[in-house]
């Protein structure tokens, strides 16, 4: 008692009885543990020992890349774009997709997956069975509530259903969709200043979307932060070009720099799962080859068009479809109706009119602006970056489907 009215006057009782318990009358407790014992030592040994590990913790799965962009400049010609000076933007940290599918599927909340996707129907009358009504029949109605029952994961179940099995696979083992769900918003931390981060979220779509709504669900998993355009690269452009780097310049290597972020993102590893699947014990107990595909993607605008390398409001500003600016205020009507629209695809024609304007850019050196350039690329509002994403949406959505 002398110990608790004598020094400092923020001893409680509780505290004191907790001293008594886990410390006195503990079976490890030792007298001759505290021989020539100094606190201020004992804390900075504690220091050194837990060094802080950062937010973007190893052991999380967070990894510290970097990448390299290539610079163009006007009026100066290469053997081939591979020959033009790079610069390198350092601190992206991300986390790999395959990691965090698969930790997704062993975690507790994989007993609330949907893995295999179906057609929910409403009936209006419970003595009719589903089964027994003809098709189209006025008795029942379509429901359209997850991805898991929509007809885009249906069509792609389907694809993965009619592939060869994996010979070392036994008869048990389930083939199903690790259907993804990507999320990206650049967001300004301060009302004043230039603090601001760009996250990169992925949710795993066989989840009900009650569940991922829920923060205490933890069914965001944190992916990747883009980051800003150093502002070094103007140094290193004048260093190399002896003139300062233009608006246009900037904003290709701003194009880039993302795509290069994604490139990333789809490594070797995504890309070998994407094609055969990775095999995963998951916590419902049962074995299955997960194939991993991108559904939906949500963004505003400026990322929309950003992540499919087209025209910010360009002569097509849809990262949909082909729709003029002109035949917007058309949209919905039956003049022009979604079957008459044509879809924006990255397909061979549309790589191979990229890989022509960036040809002329580097090997002729070409302005980004010029007139040959724009003759290929405007008249579908294109930009001469390559979308890094084509191999990964190919298959299962085209380069605009984005939310």
């Amino acid at each position: 008692m002398k110990w608790q009215y004598s020094g400092g006057g923020q001893k409680s009782e509780g505290e004191l009885q907790r001293l008594v318990e886990t410390v006195i009358q503990a079976d490890d407790f030792d007298k001759s543990h505290f021989t020539d014992y100094s606190v201020k030592r004992e804390l900075k040994a504690l220091d050194e020992h837990n060094t802080p590990v950062g937010i973007f913790s190893v052991k999380d799965g967070w990894k510290s890349g970097s990448v390299k962009i290539r610079l163009p400049k006007e009026d100066t010609m290469y053997a081939s774009e591979s020959h033009a000076p790079e610069f390198e933007v350092h601190g992206i940290w991300y986390r790999s997709l395959i990691s965090i599918i698969k930790s997704a599927d062993e975690d507790t909340t994989q007993k609330h997956f949907h893995n295999i996707p179906f057609k929910l129907f409403r009936r209006a009358s419970s003595d009719t069975e589903l089964e027994d009504l003809p098709s189209g029949d006025s008795d029942s109605e379509r429901v359209w509530a997850d991805l898991y029952t929509s007809d885009a994961l249906l069509e792609e179940q389907e694809k993965i259903d009619a592939l060869p099995r994996n010979p070392e696979d036994d008869e048990t083992v389930e083939y199903v969709i690790a259907p993804i769900m990507g999320y990206s918003d650049s967001t300004h931390l301060t009302s004043f200043g230039t603090a601001y981060l760009w996250p990169f979220y992925t949710w795993i779509g066989a989840l009900s979307k009650y569940m991922r709504a829920k923060p205490s669900n933890f069914a965001a998993h944190h992916t990747a932060y883009i980051p800003k355009l150093p502002q070094l690269i103007q140094d290193f452009y004048h260093k190399t070009y002896g003139t300062a780097a233009t608006l246009n310049i900037m904003r290709f290597c701003r194009s880039e720099l993302m795509q290069k972020v994604w490139d990333l993102l789809l490594d070797t590893e995504f890309m070998h799962a994407f094609k055969h699947g990775i095999l995963v014990t998951c916590a419902d107990g049962i074995r299955r080859r997960l194939f991993p595909r991108f559904l939906t993607y949500s963004a505003d605008y400026p990322e929309r068009v950003a992540l499919t390398c087209i025209r910010f409001l360009g002569r097509c500003p849809c990262p949909t479809c082909l729709v003029e600016k002109k035949n917007i205020a058309l949209m919905g009507s039956k003049r022009n109706s979604a079957g008459s629209r044509k879809s924006r695809v990255d397909d061979e024609s549309t790589q191979g009119l990229i890989a022509r304007a960036r040809s002329w850019i580097f090997e002729r050196g070409y302005r980004l602006t010029s007139k040959m350039v724009e003759r290929i690329l405007k008249p579908l509002s294109l930009l001469p970056t390559r979308f890094m994403g084509s191999q990964a949406c190919r298959g299962s959505c085209s380069q605009g489907d984005v939310q």
